[in-house]
């Protein structure tokens, strides 16, 4: 069993969840450690040792969520769902995020592109795990008579307001050991790489993770190293430019070692060690 997991959890007086991290995530800590050798608090690492949450009281009147309405796959998932008014979560103690689901619909070729790579990956999935198993079909792609087919014209009736067209490409990163290509295809790269270069006055980055680790062996992407360069163009040039990264607070990941490893991945592209993008441009 994997022993990167919390070793005990109290809670003080004030509220707070004091957790001791077991001896395996104490060696990822020294390691995260050992690369931050711009780091120059030495409580840092005694920080990252306990990791301490704490919220005010939540008064039951001003509660945003009520009963099964919200999902914490932290702590538990959607159970009893009878008994719809009843939480299964420390208000007090749970840490909440302030964020909820919007929805759209996308109609044409970039959708059926989409559609395609789902079909694609499940397919593969099915030969590598479930071939026995009849309760999972292998799938075929819808085909279309007539490319009008695919316009939104024919959808409106299903539709609750009035849809509007965009140009559209659908972007993907696919190799033999997910897809079972037989080259590696990296147009969602490719599109980044172009989209960077090409951008006259901002940049902005909305994603779940953000990892590009410069001269690394094995974070091989080139996003880190476009942006520098881009930086350092307009530095040079005496350009305003400016850059938005905008990542989640955690990964939206089940497990703690998952969150830790990829954590230690984004401050690494960011700003740990002598790789990552500030200090890089610090150095130039």
């Amino acid at each position: 069993e994997n022993n990167l997991n919390f070793k005990d959890t109290q809670v003080t007086n004030d509220g707070k969840t004091i957790r001791q991290l077991t001896p395996g995530l104490q060696s990822l800590v020294q390691t995260i450690r050992k690369d931050d050798e711009d780091s120059d608090d030495e409580k840092i690492l005694e920080e990252q040792q306990s990791i301490t949450t704490s919220t005010p009281d939540i008064d039951i009147k001003h509660r945003y969520f009520i009963g099964k309405d919200y999902s914490n796959a932290y702590e538990k998932d959607f159970k009893e769902l009878h008994d719809y008014r009843t939480d299964y979560i420390t208000r007090t103690l749970v840490p909440r995020m302030p964020w909820h689901d919007e929805a759209l619909v996308v109609f044409g070729q970039t959708a059926r592109d989409v559609a395609r790579h789902f079909i694609q990956r499940w397919n593969i999935h099915k030969c590598e795990k479930y071939l026995k198993n009849d309760l999972y079909p292998y799938l075929l792609p819808k085909s279309y008579d007539d490319v009008e087919d695919l316009t939104i014209e024919n959808w409106r009736d299903f539709l609750e307001s009035e849809p509007f067209r965009v140009n559209a490409q659908c972007v993907r990163s696919v190799g033999p050991w997910s897809a079972r290509t037989k080259t590696i295809e990296s147009s969602i790269q490719n599109a980044y790489i172009q989209m960077i270069d090409a951008a006259k006055h901002y940049i902005y980055i909305e994603n779940q993770f953000f990892v590009s680790i410069a001269h690394d062996s094995v974070v091989r992407n080139q996003l880190g190293d476009v942006l520098f360069r881009r930086i350092e163009r307009a530095h040079k040039n005496n350009e305003k430019f400016r850059i938005y990264i905008v990542l989640p607070l955690l990964p939206g990941f089940d497990s703690m070692n998952t969150v830790q490893a990829v954590l230690y991945f984004i401050m690494r592209s960011i700003v740990k060690g002598d790789n990552s993008l500030f200090k890089r441009l610090e150095n130039a």
